[in-house]
């Protein structure tokens, strides 16, 4: 009675140890999606998972834990952190013999070279994870969801490879492995990002069918901001292609206000594309902030790839890789070096030139006689677009000859030209336009530039003698 007593109390406690770890995997499952709200608290949730699932042995909640944490990492550019975490996810998973989570932290460990443009061993990674996708039935949702990650992360690599219809092909792959899972809410959510990764595949060599399969993404219900992002940069890309400038900002403007860009490339792509659409549309305003914010972007973009590239260098040959990194990172600092002296070394030539054009200004009479120069005057003041009419019809050969000179300067350089020509200085400038007063001084470099005015005589000087 005793014995029978015993096995009973010992099942009893088996099957609550089998609950508790059904509910944990639960919990670890839950956590995943919470990354696409709340990344944070996801993380710590994550962190929690794991202490946990050690404590009674839930093996497949602990290394869906450590994968939340990859995605983590991932989705916050931390490529240092993302690199020790996915690692130990393979360690993890090879030694509790669980092949779709080895795949999972391949994929990983090849996003992690990816990020850094290591193409050989992000295709080495995934070569290894290929061999182990034989190995997996993909029946359950994991393991086929798992498998699309693996294509769409060779697609990935593909594209940075110049090889479109590989990219295609695997995106395809993609597709077909999605129609597998049963459950039609989670299949949709999943074709949102494949259309959008087949519209990248595409946007190379098919802008019709690039520009298909992005709407056709933004027409499924998704979660992830980075994939929405992705669809909108596209239908961007290729309403600027058409010179559609305007339609191409709206998009790349809708893309930004999204909170969650996942990736700092796209980000990065986003920005350029902001800068393009502005610089198209003459709005050196914007191109300048745009170019602040894209400049920002990458140099914490560095600072995350070079912790990243000593973890990924660390375990290369010592004596080869170690010269290569340290090239690589003496070279990146001379460039830096050399951009922050040509920025001081441009804002010097501007004070001093600006200077130069004061002081000629005191020279001559502060005010032009005429009714002309009164009505442009007033007109100026008022922001008024009649100004460059009325200006051409004073000054009829004015801007025909600036394009004789140089036929790329813009419209908006030409309107800046005509103030230098009235001797308008620049703080008047900068009023009356309602910009700052280092706009009109970048305004002036550039026109020196296109115009090849020697640096020694003054612009409002040289306008007046044109």
């Amino acid at each position: 009675m005793i014995l029978v007593l015993f096995f009973i109390k010992t099942n009893f406690l088996f099957s609550q140890q089998t609950t508790a770890q059904k509910e944990l995997l639960t919990r670890a499952s839950k956590n995943s999606e919470l990354l696409n709200t709340d990344p944070e608290q996801a993380f710590i949730e994550a962190k929690k998972i794991e202490k946990r699932a050690k404590e009674i042995y839930a093996q497949e909640a602990e290394l869906q834990a450590i994968s939340n944490q990859c995605e983590y990492f991932m989705l916050n550019h931390d490529f240092k952190n993302m690199t020790v975490s996915s690692k130990y996810l393979l360690q993890k998973a090879m030694s509790y013999k669980s092949p779709v989570y080895q795949v999972i932290a391949k994929i990983y460990i090849s996003k992690t070279y990816l990020y850094n443009n290591l193409l050989e061993d992000a295709f080495q990674q995934l070569n290894d994870g290929a061999e182990i996708i034989r190995t997996i039935d993909k029946t359950d949702s994991l393991e086929i969801i798992t498998t699309t990650n693996f294509f769409i992360t060779y697609s990935n690599y593909s594209i940075l490879n110049g090889e479109y219809d590989k990219a295609i092909d695997y995106m395809k792959k993609a597709i077909a492995e999605t129609d597998k899972l049963p459950n039609s809410k989670l299949k949709e959510k999943r074709q949102y990002i494949n259309y959008a990764n087949l519209a990248a595949s595409y946007i190379n060599i098919d802008q019709d069918s690039a520009k298909h399969y992005a709407l056709r993404s933004l027409s499924l219900e998704g979660y992830r901001e980075d994939v929405k992002l992705l669809s909108l940069n596209i239908l961007g890309v290729i309403a600027g292609h058409d010179k559609d400038y305007e339609s191409a900002l709206s998009y790349f403007k809708e893309a930004e206000k999204l909170k969650g860009y996942g990736s700092h490339i796209n980000l990065q792509i986003l920005y350029d594309n902001i800068i393009e659409s502005h610089r198209n549309l003459n709005d050196e305003e914007n191109v300048k902030l745009y170019e602040r914010k894209r400049d920002s972007l990458k140099l914490t973009i560095s600072e995350s790839k070079n912790k990243s590239l000593r973890n990924l260098l660390g375990e290369k040959v010592k004596n080869t890789d170690s010269e290569k990194y340290l090239y690589a990172t003496v070279f990146f600092f001379l460039v830096i070096v050399i951009l922050l002296f040509f920025v001081v070394k441009k804002n010097r030539i501007l004070a001093r030139q600006e200077k130069i054009d004061q002081q000629y200004l005191k020279g001559v009479s502060k005010t032009q006689n005429g009714e002309d120069y009164s009505k442009l005057l007033e007109l100026l003041k008022k922001n008024d677009p009649a100004f460059m009419v009325y200006f051409n019809e004073t000054f009829p050969d004015f801007s025909s000859k600036l394009l004789t000179l140089n036929p790329k300067i813009s419209v908006s350089e030409i309107e800046f030209c005509a103030y230098f020509k009235l001797k308008i200085p620049t703080k008047e400038i900068a009023r009356y336009k309602f910009i700052a007063p280092k706009t009109v001084f970048n305004k002036k470099y550039i026109i020196r530039k296109k115009l090849d005015i020697p640096k020694g005589t003054d612009i409002y000087q040289w306008f007046n003698d044109f």
